[in-house]
This record gives C-alpha cells, structure tokens and sequence, in this order.
C-alpha cells in the first residue's frame, strides 16, 4: 500500500457513487512474531492483513462497510453495501461531513532493515539469550516481533492522508523461583532496539528480586520507572474528553485552566516529534494532528475533542492523541536511585481497573520489581502490592522527574519521584 495505491482508489470509488460523498480507510499489517517460553520458542507466525473501511455519506446519514479484499470489484461492491446502509438509515443527529482537503505533513518512520529481518535471524538472538539464561538458571518468556504498517485516509472532497512505518519491539521476563524480572526496547528502526541489553536488565532485575519479604500497606515515597508511569498513562488520556467532560462524567469537568498538577508536569503529544514519532492524522476521518498541551504546567489546557462536540460548542477539534510525552529531567533512574536515601522502586504496574472514573482511582498490582532504596542502593526486595491510587494525585506529588525514555513505541516518559502511593495489599506471588 502506498500514496498511489490509495489516491487512485479513492478515485474509483468517487466515479461510482451513488451517495453525496464517499470515504475510504484503510490499514495494512505485515508483521512477524516469534513467541518463547519456558527456554524455548513456542511460536512463529506471520501475517499480512489489510482492513478497508468504506463510508458513504448521505443526506446527513452514514452507512459504512468493510472488506479484506483490495481488488477493485470488491471495493465497488462494499460501496454498494455502504450505500445501501447509508440510504436506508435516518438521519444522524450528530452527523458530520467529511473534512475537505487540507495538508497532512508526513513523518519518515520507515526503515528497510527493521522489515527484513527473519524469523531465523531473531531465533539465533533468542537461541543466544536462552543459554544465557539457562546459565544463571533462569527461565524466560517474552516475544520479538517486526513488521510494516500503513494507514490511509481519502475522501472524494480531496482530503487525503496516509502514513507507513516499520516496527520492531522485543520484551523479555527473566524468572527464578521466586522472583521475575523484566525489560522491553520498541522502535521503527531496528538499530535502536538491543535484545541482549532489554535481557540483561531483566536478568538483573530478577536476580535483585530473590527472596523476597513482606511489606506493609501504607503510604509510600516511590520511584516509578518509565514503564511503570506509561501503565498509568492511558488511564488519564482515555478520561481526558472534552464532551464527557462538558456532561460532567469524568474528572475533568469543569478544571479546564484550572491546576490539577504538580506545577513540573508538562504533558503533552506531537506526533513530529523526533524522539516519540506516531500517526500524524485521526485514521477514522484524516483529522491532521499536531502538537497539543494536555497539562502545562500543572494547569490542565486542553481535552480531546470530537468534530461534532467541536461543531456544537464552537471549538476547535483536537484529536485523540497518537502518542504521550511527560516532560522530564536529566537524571537517569540509576542517578535517581543513586541519590535517593529511602524510597521504594517500582519496575511496572499491571491488570490496572477503573475503581471511580469520576476522581480517576485505578488499583492494580506491581509487577517484576519490587524493591526499597536505601541510602542510594537497593536492600530489599518485596513480594508484590496492590494499588490504589490515581494518576492525578500522582502527578500532583512529584518530587522529581528524570530523563524521559520511550516506552512501546508511543510513549516518552520520565521515571517519577512521588510520595504518598498508596500500597493496599499484598499479593500472592
């Protein structure tokens, strides 16, 4: 799929219509995964899928249709589908038309190598770290895959969009009997993504986590790492909607200008930025993205907002973000960790639930790394905690950030010095 491919179906559609107007959305995946456990690969599989969303636009009613199949009869005949939907449906009270053309910039994602790579190449990788493993008698489970991606989006008033990218993304659990650890790298460009370093961190992590005790419930001043904060992160940007928030559902309603935060929180998203790239556009109707300010400061800026909640209040539509970005400092977690003189160390957050949406609680479980700090080492590993907290009262009691480290390919985010997180109980394991 490319520029072309989506230009010149967009055009065959447009031709045949029957409708006011037609919309065509498409995603490709072409992707490799290799899956291991228990010392060994448990599976390699490949797939190359591609998902066409046809919708046409009528007299204020939408009728939309899908196929996998890209030759050109089958798109005329999912238009006809869309159309008859479309004709036969009432009117949306909440219709929108199809923007109308407006520049998209693109991002240069795209790297050949990060494609190629086969699956024989990454077994000798894992095949490697297993020996590894199997020497500091050791298990470990995790996966390793790679692939291109595209999406598109054209409509027949011109407004076209589209973006292809390479992936690759490796994550290993190093276990012993009764401690794991665990480590991740995600990247377009398979240069940047080191499975030995990802192994080695895990290894090391599960190695600090032997024999661990008790802890308390309580209140506590922690060091999130980087992966810890991004398993709260959706949490916050799946509330942060203009119009549940102007219905007063969430959070945030009515605290728009006002401080929710600690005054050295910025969050923002930019899908330009060079360090944390991702989609430019909203792939459901080609909304160009660009850099927005959620928190600034501490002061809560900006909400996502649909085109209709857009068009009915006068506003101006801000899509969903692509990506997350927490400005942070210039301190590593291991200077962190360094300067620290009692703290507790969580590696990352997990099975992470809604408790109330209306003052974002959220409890969970650590996972793969419990540790304390004291005067700058870490003493004590700890069996597993539950949590209750939220990510706003989080962000209100930052000590500290460090420097900002990308996380699953979407996310650039800082360890976090905070006090007060709240340790329910333990857990099982």
């Amino acid at each position: 799929m490319n520029e072309g491919w989506i230009k010149e179906k967009i055009g065959l559609l447009k031709d045949n219509r029957r409708v006011d107007d037609v919309a065509l959305r498409v995603t490709t995946e072409d992707q490799n995964l290799t899956r291991f456990a228990e010392n060994r690969i448990i599976q390699n599989v490949s797939k190359k899928i591609n998902d066409v969303y046809i919708t046409a636009f009528n007299d204020k009613a939408r009728g939309v249709a899908r196929t996998q199949d890209t030759k050109d009869e089958s798109l005329l005949r999912t238009l006809k589908r869309a159309e008859e939907i479309a004709l036969n449906s009432p009117a949306d009270p909440e219709f929108i038309e199809p923007l109308d053309e407006r520049e998209v910039k693109g991002i240069q994602r795209y790297f050949g190598r990060t494609k190629d790579i086969t699956p024989g190449e990454k077994a000798e990788e894992i095949n490697r770290i297993k020996k590894e493993a199997k020497s500091r008698r050791m298990e470990i489970a995790g996966q390793y895959s790679n692939g291109e991606y595209f999406v598109g989006y054209a409509n027949s008033r011109g407004h076209i969009a589209f973006h292809c990218y390479t992936n690759v993304s490796f994550s290993l659990t190093a276990m012993l009997d009764d401690s794991s650890g665990y480590a991740s790298e995600t990247d377009e460009n398979i240069d940047k993504v080191d499975p030995g370093r990802v192994a080695d961190v895990a290894f090391s992590k599960a190695i600090l986590g032997k024999d661990p005790v008790g802890l308390k419930a309580g209140e506590y001043v922690v060091i999130l790492e980087p992966q810890a904060v991004a398993d709260f992160i959706p949490f916050l940007a799946w509330s942060m909607d203009r119009r549940a928030s102007d219905e007063g559902y969430v959070y945030f309603s009515g605290r728009l200008n006002k401080k929710i935060a600690s005054p050295k929180i910025n969050l923002y998203s930019d899908p330009y930025c060079i360090d944390n790239p991702s989609e430019p556009f909203v792939s459901e109707n080609g909304l160009p993205l660009e850099k927005v300010y959620w928190i600034e400061n501490g002061i809560l800026k900006n909400l996502h907002t649909s085109r209709y909640w857009a068009n009915k209040k006068n506003l101006k539509p801000i899509g969903f973000p692509t990506n997350v970005i927490l400005g942070g400092g210039k301190k590593s977690t291991a200077e962190i960790i360094k300067e620290s003189d009692d703290a507790l160390l969580v590696t990352r957050l997990w099975y992470i639930r809604f408790v109330n949406r209306k003052d974002l609680m959220l409890t969970g479980m650590t996972r793969d790394g419990l540790y304390r700090v004291k005067n700058g080492k870490i003493v004590t590993s700890f069996k597993n905690m539950r949590f209750n907290d939220s990510p706003i009262r989080l962000l209100d009691s930052v000590l500290e950030l460090g420097l900002p480290k990308r996380i699953e390919g979407h996310a650039l985010i800082p360890p976090i010095v905070a006090q007060g997180f709240k340790l329910a109980s333990e857990t099982l394991f």
